[in-house]
């Protein structure tokens, strides 16, 4: 099957983060023929791709089944995404995501002008999460109002990663075509050196945007009034998207016996070298639609720190790590623990966080929902 993505944003570009690694895990993992047209930019940069070929196809594009359009946002239009559309002639037309006007909004117009709004299937990749919700509330929830109104999304398919997800759907839009397939991750297994490990040291790492949704203030918050039994080196590998934020996080930790450092976005081997450099990964997120960087992180053999807002649950059960309430005792509770633990039992959680993202990551089960997804039967 043909399959043709319009998104916001995709590779080399990696600051949008989640629905990047998503959709390329997707074509990985699908064995069908993907062609996604998207920006010539990267999230928050103005710095044209330097490496692709620009307003023409890229094919075979980092896998032999992804071809990639790349085009500048001043350049996208209606007549261009008709011609694309009409060239490639899909089974399948794939938004990622739910807000964009240029990559989700221009394409279901035109699939409506054309009858075509069966083809369409929309993944809103999260952005129906209360959390996600309250940012820009204002004018998310008069959006959502003039779609339903308007029945722009009507007569398509959504791709819900989860069934709480599938209800975020059916709140806001009815009871629409909704399938549930659960996310897919590209990562790697191979088995890296650790650290050295004593009680009372540890080595915190958080891969996430540097964004009040990714729960990085509580993170700082909980770390600055946490008492433990020596220092703490905290490594933040990411995009700087809110530069106050970053700024707050420094003034909460000055002074304290914890060392926070912010490394900016580093691509993956890079980070890939720094779990073999710390202790767990440390997110208290306000909510993930998936988590990317936690399935990287358990699959580079680190255990984690998360909150209980996120599809990984029962961690603590098979000894990868701790799911936790976004509350300032039950981190500091979850923190001491890998503080004081001695290297044997550390290690012993870093082997089991290699297998368990082994067992659950990309299952046969989750790629033959996906395979689902665009069963013509939808």
């Amino acid at each position: 099957m043909k399959i043709l993505v319009f998104s916001d944003w995709f590779i080399p570009g990696a600051q949008a983060g989640g629905p990047i690694q998503s959709l390329l895990a997707m074509a990985e993992n699908i064995p069908h023929t993907f062609y996604v047209v998207t920006r010539n930019t990267d999230h928050g940069s103005a710095t044209t791709y330097s490496n692709v070929a620009i307003n023409a196809w890229n094919y075979g594009y980092e896998l032999p089944n992804l071809n990639v359009y790349y085009v500048a946002e001043a350049e996208v239009n209606k007549h261009l995404f008709e011609e694309i559309w009409k060239e490639i002639d899909p089974d399948f037309v794939y938004l990622n995501s739910l807000w964009s006007p240029l990559f989700t909004q221009l394409p279901l117009r035109i699939a409506k002008q054309h009858h075509e709004s069966h083809k369409v299937i929309c993944a809103p990749r999260g952005m129906l999460k209360p959390e996600a919700l309250k940012i820009k509330k204002t004018k998310k929830k008069l959006f959502l109002f003039l779609a339903r109104f308007t029945g722009l999304y009507k007569g398509i398919t959504w791709h819900a990663t989860s069934q709480l997800e599938a209800e975020e759907i059916e709140t806001y839009f009815g009871t629409s075509r909704i399938v549930v397939a659960r996310n897919l991750s590209r990562i790697s297994t191979e088995e890296l050196p650790k650290p050295n490990k004593r009680s009372g040291e540890l080595t915190l790492l958080t891969v996430a945007r540097i964004s009040e949704e990714k729960g990085i203030l509580e993170a700082a918050e909980f770390l600055s009034t946490y008492q433990g039994p020596g220092p703490i080196h905290w490594k933040i590998i990411g995009f700087i998207q809110d530069p106050e934020l970053a700024k707050m996080c420094l003034e909460l930790l000055e002074g304290t016996s914890v060392r926070v450092e912010f490394m900016g976005h580093l691509d993956t081997p890079s980070i890939r070298k720094e779990y073999s450099k710390s202790h767990v990964f440390y997110l208290p997120t306000r909510g993930e639609n998936y988590g990317h960087a936690i399935a990287e992180a358990l699959a580079g053999g680190m255990p984690v720190l998360i909150s209980n807002r996120t599809p990984w649950r029962q961690l603590h059960d098979a000894q990868v790590g701790m799911d936790l309430p976004l509350e300032e005792k039950h981190f500091h509770q979850g923190i001491s623990t890998y503080h004081l633990m001695e290297e044997s039992e550390w290690l012993a959680h870093c082997r089991n966080a290699r297998k368990f993202a082994i067992k659950h990551v990309n299952s046969t089960a989750i790629r033959e929902e996906n395979l689902n997804l665009f069963s013509p039967k939808n």
